[in-house]
């Protein structure tokens, strides 16, 4: 009895998942999907009380009038209530990083002498509004010959030009039957910036040394050992002056030290799509983006000479905010390219270059931050042996940050016991 009742229930199962629940009929969907919407459901019941009318009872033509009214009245009186109304958009400030809050400012004027109901705000604020986002704002009421302002925060999750696409204002009262759209005016857009992840500085070695890099043979300054002496100029330190040597040459002649070297680091990102993956906030071009930008900022503020090559752009970087703003600006626009070629471009210097394990080593590549997007034991192997031995690893892309800043403390800590 138990085995029979266990095969009917799967039976059941299997009916129900494979025959009961299939679309034996997709091509007809886009016919009679309007069907499900209130809209489609009224047309339906007008038809069918039509119908009556004609074969049964003349009562059903009033039934067809009353549906055609509330029909006409939930179509005319969207429309009519959006002629009169006009929407402008602001943000607070022009430019952001991913996840910080910005207020958003409406303005909305009413030139009808009644009021307006059921608005909302929608599209523009969301990566995929074609998933149908709900609206980002709604309002219940707008009096009559009025000009309402208020505000609402916003906070963007991924880098980019916000409006991505013109916002509408719509609405849909009073039975929701038919939605009204008209475009609002952006009087200033937003430019979100990658989200940049603080760095562990460069850990001074022990002793008295004031500069992260090491003294050069090259370069004259303060700093290092004695390398030669000079007469004396204005404004140079009474610390430094050769007493011996003035002695001999009755002059004063001071000691010549050597200067820092700085170091020319260029960050490349490589920006083909052939070696990415993933989609939103957590794409592997995404990260390459923040992870590139944080590094650049890590190595300035140490005062080393850094440039960001992206795509056929480079960027370099100095203590004029313009640069930096350039930069940034044009990662957070930046869309990815359908090259399947590496750039062949000669690099000079340090060059650090942000991929995934999917692309081999670029031109001239001194370390590599590698993202690992292959799951496959299989696969991931023979990224390994195609993308090489990574300065530092990025396993996970949910704790990319937490991975960098790990990594790059590792290496820098490294680095520093050969000094």
């Amino acid at each position: 009895m138990l085995r029979r009742l266990k095969k009917m229930s799967i039976k059941s199962i299997w009916l129900s998942r494979n025959v009961l629940t299939r679309d034996y009929t997709p091509w007809a969907n886009r016919y009679v999907y309007w069907l499900k919407t209130p809209f489609g459901a009224l047309v339906a019941a007008a038809v069918c009380a039509l119908l009556i009318g004609w074969f049964v009872s003349p009562q059903g033509y009033a039934i067809v009038v009353a549906i055609a009214a509330v029909l006409a009245i939930g179509i005319a009186w969207p429309w009519i209530g959006l002629r009169g109304v006009a929407c402008q958009l602001r943000f607070s400030k022009p430019r952001c990083e991913e996840g910080a809050n910005v207020t958003v400012e409406v303005e909305i004027v009413n030139h009808w002498p009644f009021p307006v109901w059921g608005l909302a705000v929608e599209r523009g604020f969301f990566v995929n509004d074609a998933a149908g986002n709900p609206a980002v704002v709604s309002l219940a009421r707008i009096p009559g010959w009025s000009t309402c302002r208020f505000t609402f925060p916003f906070q963007p999750e991924r880098r980019g030009a916000y409006p991505e696409i013109s916002p509408q204002i719509t609405t849909e009262f009073p039975f929701g039957l038919w939605k009204a759209l008209r475009s609002c005016n952006v009087r200033q857009t937003l430019i979100v910036w990658p989200r940049i992840f603080p760095l562990a500085s460069l850990p001074l070695p022990a002793g008295t040394a004031r500069s992260l890099f090491c003294p050069s043979d090259q370069r004259t300054g303060d700093e290092g050992e004695r390398i030669g002496a000079r007469p004396y100029r204005q404004g140079d330190s009474l610390r430094n002056v050769h007493w011996a040597q003035t002695a001999r040459c009755d002059r004063m002649i001071v000691c010549e030290r050597q200067g820092a070297a700085q170091t020319d680091v260029r960050i490349v990102i490589d920006c083909r799509a052939a070696t990415h993956r993933g989609q939103g906030t957590d794409a592997t071009i995404e990260w390459a983006l923040r992870i590139g930008g944080s590094v650049a900022v890590a190595l300035f503020q140490q005062n080393v000479r850094v440039s960001l090559e992206l795509e056929n752009q480079i960027f370099a970087l100095d203590a004029n905010l313009a640069s930096w703003r350039k930069m940034y600006d044009a990662m957070a626009r930046f869309a990815l390219s359908n090259s399947t070629r590496a750039p062949t471009r000669r690099r000079d210097g340090v060059v650090i270059a942000v991929r995934t394990n999917l692309a081999e080593p670029l031109v001239g590549e001194s370390r590599a931050i590698v993202l690992n997007v292959a799951t496959d034991d299989s696969k991931k192997l023979a990224a390994s042996r195609r993308a090489g031995s990574p300065w530092i690893a990025i396993d996970s892309l949910p704790a990319a940050a937490a991975e960098l800043q790990n990594g790059w403390r590792k290496q820098r800590k490294e680095a520093w016991r050969h000094v």
